[in-house]
């Protein structure tokens, strides 16, 4: 499954196409090419009627593949990857490419437009996708502590108890206090259906679905390692990929032994796969899974998996000759990896030192796995590191550092708190590299703004961080996204204060943003705003965000208005969201954004037209598919067991393969064992701008942070 479900649940037109030729094109090598010149011929046209559509995972938009901005390395070699059914995410202009980083003042494709006239409809220019330096990527990639939308759907209000599935549904009955699904339930009604569908079915989307929410819900742990097991054999790549991956986010230590040697492509791991030697992109996948199993493991086996990742670093890992792919997951993995001894932080900082001239890629996600693993410690300890970074920073930019650089100042917003002695010398620096670099490399200013708030966040409100991206948010001329992102990271800085000190939003700030979006034309910068004051709390701004969701109406952004008015809590919203939910049935992304939304508002009301909307058969799109399994995984609860089983058995053959498929990723995720979707961990302070095939692929969607 693939961003086509990921920003999964953000983006473009090449959804429908990446989604259909994935679905259709199984194996590109034994497909005659005048079928797929014909093909191709096919797909465009059908992406005039599709524009907008994405890929995403768990409803979020993952970003740029393999595209980098001009001086940076290539990607990886592309070859076919985990799946299951894509589908189209939470969405920014539709595009098939990503660009790379526009002049100082050009506005971004697909945002920039003049300001609509007066009372008429904000719409936007005709776009290709956006820029790679639109605020809706960081959005997509670090929105899940924000929205916390399991901690928002457990909770029950009101009584519910069992029944027929249209009265669950319907909330009737009494006697429950959670709505999240019993074990009990799980146990019984879940896992038979997804096994069931490993044991009978050979449709690719069903079978990776099924594998992946096995191991997104945990239960029975040694009999579903035996049951990926035999999939790692599976004729098609896809399948064989996701039984790798599906292993480590099942977590369980039992799998250890069998990710290692799939790892390190020894006899063992060959005969697992039953080939002459593994794979690397299943050797890659190992790798994050050993990263996921360590994440979630006791104290000693950690140790053992840090100890085994960091041999391969310092041996094989150390070789140019070593996949690049290999190295990276390596590295991000370490970082997942909680090191209370300090064994990894030295290694990973020798390895920086040694190979940042000539592995710019891999040395990327350096920084970022250092403050990973740091972010908790002593102020001493977070204060050498700290100085490291900021005498890197510091340094004249390198031409061959472009997607490397904007790792420091992520790195910094980690580790920095406002009251730590080092807190000073690392703003002032990010601040003059903003200055001096947005020009030329617009990530190490975007990203030093959100690391800004980040360190904002720590302070009360009315510091000097907040005015200086105060002034940002402000300013007139200059690049049009520079406001927005300012705009984000003042959202950032609010939403941190209010849930870490209990402090109040800043009527300041507040007020500023409100006034902004009554002078603001482009929906893309409109979409920043509005999440900035959503992420506030700022409830005085309700009317004006009403006002631009009724106005706003490109689908790329007109979600975001309804997700600002869900995080700021405003249930005077509810009815009007309900009513454009409805109304949504072919527009995905937007339906999605507003069921979200409902969600984090509590309304446990818009299950049913969700799992309705999944059941009919005029909605066989999979744009329509994946934005409403999407939402189900956002907002379901115990009550969509029931119609999403039924979905998967299709007792009367009346459903697609494809919305079998779906109802079971909606199954993995309304019974996830973690609180986050699993790939957060690795998507959360990401430098995106650093990525390979295996960790996100926007054209394949076959990346970890492209799986739902």
């Amino acid at each position: 499954m693939g961003d086509c479900f990921a920003l999964l649940l953000f983006r473009y037109p090449r959804g429908l196409l990446i989604a259909y030729a994935r679905l259709r094109l199984r194996n590109p090598q034994e497909f005659p090419m005048n079928r797929l010149a014909i093909a191709g011929g096919v797909l465009s046209s059908a992406l005039l009627l599709f524009s907008g559509i994405t890929l995403g995972h768990g409803g979020v938009y993952r970003g740029p593949g393999d595209t980098v901005p001009p001086g940076g390395a290539p990607g990886s070699p592309t070859s076919p990857g985990p799946a299951g059914p894509t589908t189209p995410g939470p969405q920014g202009p539709a595009g098939p490419t990503q660009p790379a980083p526009t002049g100082p003042t050009t506005p971004p494709p697909g945002g920039g437009g003049a300001p609509a006239a007066p009372g008429g409809p904000i719409t936007g220019p005709m776009a290709s996708g956006p820029a790679l330096d639109s605020w809706t990527f960081w959005w997509a990639f670090n929105r899940e502590r924000f929205l916390q939308l399991k901690a928002h759907l457990s909770k029950a209000d009101g009584v519910i108890t069992g029944g027929s599935a249209d009265e669950l549904l319907g909330g009737q009955g009494a006697g429950r206090d959670t709505m999240k699904p019993s074990k009990d339930a799980i146990v019984s009604k879940v896992l038979p259906v997804l096994k069931q569908a490993l044991e009978k079915e050979n449709n690719r989307d069903i079978l990776t679905g099924a594998l992946i929410a096995l191991a997104k819900i945990g239960e029975d742990p040694e009999n579903v390692l035996e049951i990926f097991k035999k999939f790692l054999t599976h004729g098609e790549y896809e399948v064989n990929e996701t039984a790798v991956l599906a292993m480590g986010i099942l977590a369980s230590p039992a799998g250890i032994d069998t990710m290692k040697a799939i790892f390190l492509d020894n006899d063992a791991g060959r005969k697992l796969v039953d080939k002459k030697e593994v794979p690397w992109r299943q050797r890659t996948f190992a790798a994050y899974g050993l990263g996921l199993i360590g994440n979630r493991s006791e104290p000693e086996i950690q140790s053992q998996i840090q100890s085994f990742l960091l041999k391969f670093l310092q041996e094989e890992g150390a070789k140019r000759a070593s996949n690049k792919d290999l190295r990276i997951a390596t590295v991000i993995s370490l970082g997942l990896i909680p090191d209370p001894e300090r064994k990894a932080v030295p290694v990973l900082e020798a390895y920086f030192a040694e190979n940042r001239k000539k592995e710019e890629m891999i040395c990327a996600h350096v920084p970022t796995s250092i403050a990973r693993l740091l972010k908790d410690a002593p102020q001493n300890e977070r204060q050498r590191y700290a100085e490291t970074l900021v005498a890197e920073l510091a340094e004249k930019a390198r031409g061959s550092e472009q997607n490397l650089r904007p790792s420091l100042p992520q790195a910094l917003g980690i580790l920095t708190r406002a009251e730590d002695p080092f807190a000073k010398k690392a703003v002032e620096t990010i601040q003059e590299k903003i200055e001096k670099e947005l020009s030329k490399n617009v990530h190490v200013g975007y990203f030093g703004m959100m690391a800004l708030g980040e360190i904002s966040g720590t302070d009360k409100p009315g510091n000097a961080i907040e005015k200086y991206l105060l002034d940002k948010a402000q300013q007139k001329g200059g690049r049009v996204m520079t406001r927005a992102w300012a705009a984000l990271a003042l959202g950032v800085a609010g939403f941190d204060q209010n849930t870490k000190q209990n402090v109040k939003p800043s009527e300041v700030v507040g007020t500023a943003l409100v006034e902004m979006t009554r002078d603001i034309g482009d929906p893309e910068q409109l979409g920043a705003y509005a999440i900035g004051l959503g992420l506030l709390r700022y409830q005085p701004a309700a009317p004006q965000l009403l006002k631009l969701l009724d106005k706003v109406k490109s689908d790329d952004y007109r979600g975001y208005f309804a997700t600002a008015l869900g995080l700021m809590g405003e249930t005077s919203s509810k009815a009007t969201i309900q009513e454009i939910v409805k109304g949504a049935t072919r527009r995905p992304e937007l339906l999605r954004e507003c069921a979200i939304a409902l969600g984090l508002l509590g309304d446990k009301s818009v299950l049913k037209t969700l799992v309705d909307i999944l059941r009919d058969p005029e909605n066989k799109t999979l744009a329509v598919q994946a934005a409403v399994a999407t939402a189900l995984g956002y907002v379901g609860d115990y009550r969509a067991l029931e119609p999403l089983v039924e979905m998967m058995i299709d007792k009367d053959k009346k459903l697609s393969a494809e919305s079998r498929a779906f109802a079971g990723v909606a199954l993995g995720i309304v019974c996830d064992k973690e609180d986050y979707p699993w790939n957060y961990k690795i998507s959360a302070d990401l430098n995106y701008m650093a990525t390979v095939a295996t960790l996100n692929d926007q054209g394949s969607q076959t990346g970890v942070l492209n799986l739902l």
